[in-house]
C-alpha cells in the first residue's frame, strides 16, 4: 500500500505524484493519493503519474487533487488526467489501462491561460491515450468526479484516444461525475463526452 499526501506539487512537464515517466507497466494496488495544490504546466501530468509508455492496472485506489495551470510561451496540447497525463508511446508495445474498485476526485482551481495554441485536454483516467499496438480499457467498480473549466478535449474516463489498432472497452458498473466548460478562445470548438472527448482511430481498426 502506499499513502501519500501533499500540500504543494510544483512541475513544469512529465508531472506526477507517483511517477512523472514510467517506460513500461507500471500497477498500484491500495493506495491513497491526496494533493491539495498540483502546479504544473500541464505537459503530461496526472495525479498518480505524468506519463506511462506501458500498461497501466489501478485497484483499491484513491486519487484526489486541485489543479493550478500555469501560463507560459510554450504552444501545444496540455494533458491532464486523474491517473496518468499520457499514456502509449512508439515502439509497438500493447497499452492497457485496468481501473477497479476506485475513486478519482480532482478539479481545477483556478481558470489557466488558454488561446488556439495552448490548450488542455483532461480525461478522468487519462488525458491522452495513445496505443502503439492491440490494447484494452477496462474499467470496473470505480468512479470518477471531475470539475475543470476551459478545456478543449474532455472526457470522463479519456480527453482523447487516438488509436490506430484495436482497442477494446470494457466499462462496468461505474461511475462519472463531470462540471466542465469548454475553452473559449477564438476557435470557439471543444469536443467534450461522458466516457471520451475525442475518438480517432485508424482504417483498420
Amino acid at each position: 500500500n502506499v499513502n501519500v499526501f501533499v500540500k504543494s506539487f510544483a512541475c513544469f512537464a512529465n508531472c506526477g505524484t507517483l511517477v512523472g515517466i514510467v517506460e513500461g507497466d507500471v500497477s498500484i494496488d491500495g493506495a491513497t493519493v491526496t494533493v491539495d495544490n498540483f502546479f504544473t504546466n500541464g505537459f503530461e501530468s496526472g495525479l498518480l503519474f505524468g506519463q506511462v509508455e506501458g500498461s497501466i492496472s489501478v485497484a483499491k485506489t484513491v486519487a484526489q487533487g486541485s489543479f493550478r495551470i500555469l501560463s507560459d510561451v510554450e504552444e501545444g496540447r496540455r494533458n491532464i488526467g486523474g491517473i496518468a497525463g499520457k499514456q502509449g508511446a512508439l515502439g509497438g508495445q500493447a497499452s492497457n489501462l485496468t481501473i477497479e474498485d476506485s475513486f478519482i476526485d480532482f478539479n481545477l482551481r483556478e481558470e489557466p491561460y488558454v488561446d488556439d495554441d495552448s490548450y488542455l485536454s483532461v480525461g478522468g483516467a487519462v488525458g491522452f491515450h495513445a496505443p502503439d499496438n492491440d490494447s484494452s480499457i477496462s474499467v470496473d467498480g470505480s468512479m470518477f468526479d471531475a470539475d475543470f473549466d476551459q478545456v478543449r478535449y474532455f472526457g470522463g474516463l479519456l480527453g482523447e484516444l487516438d488509436a490506430s489498432h484495436k482497442v477494446d472497452l470494457d466499462i462496468v458498473d461505474s461511475r462519472f461525475d463531470s462540471d466542465v466548460f469548454g475553452d473559449d478562445s477564438t476557435s470557439g470548438y471543444s469536443k467534450m463526452g461522458g466516457a471520451i472527448g475525442s475518438l480517432e482511430v485508424g482504417p483498420d481498426v
